[in-house]
């Protein structure tokens, strides 16, 4: 069970808590499946059952837990089905946006290529910057409402993509030669290409999710 490196000493208790356990879970350290007790949790925290109760809730709204009348919360786990669905309107989303993208300026060019990290970094910061990335990606098609709709699966993509990668670390090193084919397009204004590299960037991300979500059901 997680335990909290830092005091929770700013903003509310409900968000600090909730904040811990997210990223946690999309880090990989609390395993789906496991279940979140109130009681361990309050005392890890040292704080109230309400406030833990309040940040569970939170993550059953994000999709990132799940929660039974009378029973426990416990980390979603995920099925071949909400992975072909999730990925699948990630790659709409994604390619919607980088329809609506006519070309990279050098400054955010140069702004995104850094967050472009590989295997000298701890997997957390990887997931972390990946996830600012393409966020910003979709940012740049400045459709609010194709950003909110993309927030709302963002966490849950991250989620089944931690899954994954922290399974295959050379996967890694794929997904940043997809990256800077994209980028360079996206600066040149070759939307083909950036369209052609998305596709190719979400369905292989797809693929190898489910693809160890099968390996690992016959291990155990």
């Amino acid at each position: 069970m997680l335990i909290p490196p830092n005091p929770i000493t700013d903003r509310t208790l409900v968000d600090k808590v909730y904040e811990y356990l997210l990223e946690s879970i999309l880090f990989g350290r609390i395993a789906p499946g496991t279940v979140l007790n109130e009681v361990e949790l309050s005392r890890i925290f040292n704080t109230s059952r309400i406030v833990i109760r309040e940040a569970l809730v939170k993550l059953v709204t994000s999709g990132m837990v799940v929660k039974n009348p009378h029973q426990q919360a416990r980390v979603r786990e995920f099925t071949e089905k909400d992975i072909e669905d999730l990925f699948d309107v990630r790659l709409y989303l994604e390619l919607l946006a980088i329809d609506k993208i006519d070309r990279l300026s050098q400054d955010k060019y140069n702004f995104l290529k850094k967050l472009i990290v590989g295997l000298e970094v701890e997997i957390s910061e990887y997931i972390s910057k990946d996830r600012t990335l393409h966020e910003e990606l979709v940012k740049l098609a400045n459709n609010n409402v194709l950003i909110n709709f993309y927030l709302q699966i963002r966490d849950q993509v991250q989620m089944a993509r931690a899954f994954m990668t922290t399974r295959r670390p050379e996967r890694i090193l794929e997904a940043n030669r997809e990256h800077h084919i994209l980028l360079d397009a996206l600066l040149e204004g070759d939307k083909d290409t950036a369209v052609r590299i998305t596709r190719q960037h979400v369905e292989s991300a797809k693929a190898e999710t489910i693809m160890w979500m099968r390996r690992s059901k016959e291990f155990h």
